[in-house]
């Protein structure tokens, strides 16, 4: 799993790297996270674990990206800018060779209006507005996505 810092020209993520990698992953102080929830809710079936590699920093990566004053309100083109800037530092036009979960916590200012989160089904990503990127619930919830879950009727 990847947690991705977004940086962008007109706003950054509110959350710094070692809150975001708290949030996700937990520490001495943080018990309630993501990776307690998930493993705990699966029975240990589905286990949270901070990706290694180049260019990431125990489970976590921030990116730096260039937006205009049009596009950082767009939370989709944000979204394609976001994915376009991980595929040039991690050279791969396919997310999954770098991590089975990458989640992308945008800035203030991108525009999510009526929701806080989106995921896309059967894929790695998954988008957070701001601060609901250290919800549990909220990224059990889209994770569920990635993993081709729809909602409950």
């Amino acid at each position: 799993t990847i947690v991705v810092r977004v940086k962008a020209t007109q706003s950054e993520t509110t959350s710094s790297i070692d809150e975001l990698r708290s949030g996700i992953f937990g520490d001495e102080n943080d018990q309630f996270n993501f990776k307690t929830q998930m493993e705990c809710c699966s029975y240990n079936s589905v286990m949270i674990e901070k990706a290694n590699g180049t260019n990431i920093n125990d489970g976590v990566v921030e990116i730096d990206v260039e937006t205009t004053g049009s596009e950082i309100k767009d939370y989709r083109k944000m979204g394609d800018i976001c994915v376009d800037a991980l595929e040039t530092l991690f050279n791969t036009d396919d997310l999954r060779t770098v991590a089975d979960l990458i989640m992308i916590c945008q800035p203030p200012k991108v525009d999510f209006t009526y929701f806080s989160a989106y995921a896309y089904f059967n894929s790695p990503l998954s988008f957070y507005w701001d601060e609901y990127c250290i919800y549990p619930d909220l990224n059990m919830h889209e994770v569920g996505h990635n993993f081709n879950l729809g909602h409950a009727s």
